[in-house]
Parts: C-alpha cells; structure tokens; sequence
C-alpha cells in the first residue's frame, strides 16, 4: 500500500492525534496568553495582530479538538461581545 498524506498510516494517524489529545489545553492554553498580550515561550509580549489572528480560530481549533475526541475545552470558545462590552473594553471602562 502506498502512503499519501491523505492516507498516512493507521499507527502514525492515532500517535499524532494522542500527541494533539494530550496537549490540547496547553495550546488552548498558551494560545488564550497570545491573544491577551501575555509573553507565551521565547517572545516578551504577544503582538496585538498576532493575538488577533490567534482569537479569530480559537473556535476552529476548539472544534478541531472536539472533533478527535479532546474533553472539557468549550472553556475556551471565545466568549462575543456586543458593541456596548466593545467600547467598554476599548476604553477599559
């Protein structure tokens, strides 16, 4: 049988999503420091767009998670806001 990245084998497919299992709120974890500024690793302190970004597929990665069986991580789906909980966080009132 030949291998394609769409048909890796059976033992790597369930060691990559353990490895993914094992450590989803970690990333979700460091992931929520980006998008609030918090220096994550090596870096000082999170760039506003990268944290950005970051927030945007928050709630893709955490379906993501969900979806190869990760628990207890809806925690972190980014919470919306309306307009009014906006300004007031604009102005940090």
């Amino acid at each position: 049988m030949v291998y394609t990245m769409k048909n890796p084998p059976k033992h790597f497919r369930d060691l990559v999503i353990r490895h993914f299992c094992d450590r989803a709120v970690t990333i979700l974890t460091t992931c929520r420091g980006y998008i609030n500024g918090v220096g994550v690793g090596c870096c000082e302190k999170g760039s506003r767009g990268f944290g950005k970004n970051v927030g945007e597929f928050m709630g893709t990665l955490v379906g993501a998670f969900k979806e190869i069986g990760v628990e207890n991580v809806d925690e972190f789906v980014p919470k919306t806001r309306n307009l009014a909980q906006k300004i007031r966080a604009f102005f940090g009132i």
